[in-house]
């Protein structure tokens, strides 16, 4: 687990350790041990913390502090016992009183989740500086009653308010800023970057040793400016993280040589101090605000060249697409002419894939046709993530983790792919240029790709559910005999004569559906649908055995079982077809129940679709209108009770009373003599 993903799995456990760690720490940023420190590296990490956390932290932060300020003090050793535990807990308690106030202030002024760098310093500087003066007044009270020594109450009292200030002006900002870092390092993307950066740290620690070799020495304004280049420098390379360091290098060099000074020392040299401190605040803030310009600069330019391309390539697909769309419709190419335009397309329209790749699935047999930045004989994975039955189903299957799914597939790891494979997400797109021909493009994405952009993906969705509608649409061309009346008239009389009682049965059912599907106000698309459906809702029944489908007598339970798999022989046969699927559908609900009692389902109510619906009522009252071997037709009024007596049960409720009104308008009289 890396240092991040231990941060955001265990929050308070992370904020101890680091409270913890910079009150133990404390002592590098003061004189003469644990007195007069020049900078609270605990309130500045503490303050961070509850900014970005909530008041929800305190009481980890509390335990960090207490824990490390204690164990500090022992190490060092000034103290008894007593007052090491006395001075622990006030100091604590003085902090975690501090941050209240500070995060109440914070909240009062709603700058929490304010973005704007500029609003945030403006009023978080003076709520800093107040909340400093706060602590620093009651870190000196405490120090000066238990020692019983007011005389260096004053001193303490100023070097305890610097050292909170400085911690909170230089700290959280930085802290803060980090959240929406860009660094540079990625915009310039200049070559041997890391040795620009190692041979500038090195010079900045040099120059920063040398300074303070006269830290009082010095002449402020020269250092000033020569500090002010180091950290407009450290800009171009740095994050903010990198640049708070070098604030804290500086502190920790200062605190270093004036060590020996002492408490009294120190105080006699206030005013230098002060000048430091404000010299390490200017440039430090310069650097950071002409660091958030630059980044934002960048990232407009970035964004706008990123918008440009994006047009280039927008214009370019519209332009092929539409010349991919005219050849389909038009032309009559080989499918491997539309697989290569279609693939270069793709290709065109991801340039952030890592690769991209193309073949073929026959009937579940797989022939490679082409690859873009894979060597095509070797494309990583590429039996193992292809799923032909689920790839059938769906025009656009995106696998976001490939290790999730490798493991979820087959149980074990799979080591020496996923150490040679470097991709984290992969897509599938599916062409159906034939019925059995399948051509897909899988494209790969980098793991080191900071997100796959979502209008990238919609656009590929968007292309392929228009491509395979031109395709839909040019089978239906080459094989639309399929859908003329004579050839499904055929297959209905074919029908007719295997089942010797239902001559005729199909065409009517599919007259009064049709009439029925008119009552609802379907459009011209669905009513066709209903009305092929009628036709072809008992097709099924030629894999019925052909004694049973024309025994004479009462039908014992297994036959009778056995003749209700002609519903789904029905839909088998029908959902092979890409025109003949949602007639399939209709087909395969024509049996079912609106109480939830019919086959082969078991659906209910509008669960069950509309033309389902409408085709069983217009099978019933087909089949009462007929003559049967073992009773004669039923008029009108015996249908309308039937319709009435099952209603709500077997029938849908709103179909009946539509049926009974086309009954009462005399559609039977009209279907036998039609």
């Amino acid at each position: 687990m890396s240092l991040r993903q231990f941060c955001n799995e265990y929050p308070v456990l992370h904020v101890s350790l680091s409270l913890f760690v910079a009150s133990l720490l404390h002592w590098l940023f003061a004189i003469d041990g644990v007195h007069g420190p020049v900078f609270v590296l605990a309130t500045g990490l503490g303050f961070y913390f509850i900014l970005r956390y909530g008041i929800r932290m305190l009481s980890p932060i509390a335990g960090g502090f207490l824990s490390g300020f204690m164990l500090q003090r022992l190490i060092i050793g000034h103290e008894t016992l007593p007052q090491i535990f006395i001075l622990s807990l006030t100091q604590t308690l003085v902090l975690i009183t501090t941050l209240y106030l500070g995060y109440y202030l914070i909240a009062k002024f709603h700058l929490r989740n304010n973005k704007s760098l500029i609003t945030v310093l403006g009023l978080f500087l003076p709520i800093a500086f107040f909340i400093s003066l706060y602590g620093g007044f009651f870190n000196a009270f405490f120090y000066a009653a238990v020692h019983g020594d007011f005389s260096v109450f004053l001193s303490y009292f100023l070097l305890n308010t610097l050292g909170k200030f400085s911690s909170l002006g230089l700290m959280v900002p930085f802290l803060y800023m980090s959240h929406h870092d860009k660094s540079l390092q990625s915009i310039f993307r200049w070559r041997y970057r890391q040795l620009l950066f190692f041979g500038y740290v090195t010079v900045f620690s040099g120059f920063a040793y040398w300074i303070m070799q006269g830290a009082l020495g010095f002449n402020y304004q020269r250092h000033l400016y020569l500090t002010l280049i180091f950290f407009i420098v450290g800009s171009f390379f740095l994050t903010y993280r990198w640049l708070l360091g070098q604030v804290l290098l500086l502190l920790l060099l200062f605190r270093i040589v004036i060590y020996p000074a002492g408490i009294a020392g120190l105080f006699d040299h206030m005013a230098e101090v002060s000048m430091f401190f404000l010299y390490v605040y200017i440039t430090a803030f310069i650097a950071m605000l002409l660091k958030r310009y630059l980044a934002v600069r960048f990232d407009q330019n970035r964004k706008l060249k990123g918008t440009n391309a994006a047009l280039d390539r927008t214009l370019d697909y519209i332009n092929r697409f539409l010349k991919l769309s005219k050849d389909i419709l038009i032309d009559s190419k080989h499918y491997e002419v539309y697989a290569k335009e279609t693939f270069d397309i793709v290709s065109s329209m991801v340039p952030s894939a890592k690769a991209v790749f193309g073949y073929f699935d026959v009937k579940g047999n797989l022939e490679m046709g082409y690859a873009l930045k894979y060597p095509i004989k070797r494309i990583p994975l590429f039996y193992e993530l292809h799923d032909s039955r689920l790839l059938r189903q769906d025009d656009f299957y995106f696998i976001h983790d490939i290790e999730h799914e490798l493991t979820r597939r087959y149980k074990t790891a799979m080591e020496d792919e996923k150490i040679a494979f470097k991709s984290h997400a992969r897509l599938y797109l599916v062409y159906r240029f034939e019925p059995e021909r399948l051509f897909i493009i899988g494209i790969d994405f980098d793991t080191r790709a900071r997100q796959i952009h979502d209008g990238d993906i919609k656009r590929l969705e968007k292309f392929t559910e228009l491509l395979n509608k031109l395709f839909l649409k040019q089978n239906l061309t080459k094989q639309g005999l399929l859908l003329k009346d004579d050839i499904i008239l055929s297959f209905v009389r074919t029908l007719d004569f295997y089942d010797h009682y239902t001559k005729g049965h199909s065409e009517e059912v599919a007259y009064l559906a049709k009439n029925l599907a008119m009552a609802f106000k379907l459009d011209e698309a669905a009513l066709n649908k209903i009305y092929w459906g009628g036709l072809l809702h008992d097709i099924g029944k030629l894999g019925v055995d052909y004694n049973i489908l024309n025994k004479p007598g009462r039908l014992n339970a297994s036959e009778y079982e056995h003749i209700k798999t002609h519903v789904t022989h029905s839909y088998e046969l029908l959902k092979v077809s890409d025109a003949l699927k949602d007639i399939a559908e209709i087909v395969y609900d024509h049996h079912e129940w609106y109480d939830g009692s019919g086959y082969p389902k078991g659906a209910s109510g509008k669960t069950i679709s509309l033309g389902g619906r409408i085709l069983a009522v217009a099978d019933a009252v087909a089949t009462m209108s007929d003559d049967r071997p073992y009773r004669s037709r039923l008029n009108d009024q015996v249908i309308i009770k039937e319709l009435n007596r099952y209603s709500g049960s077997q029938f849908d409720p709103q179909v009946t009373t539509r049926m009974i009104r086309l009954i009462k308008n005399g559609i039977l009289d009209r279907l036998k003599k039609a």
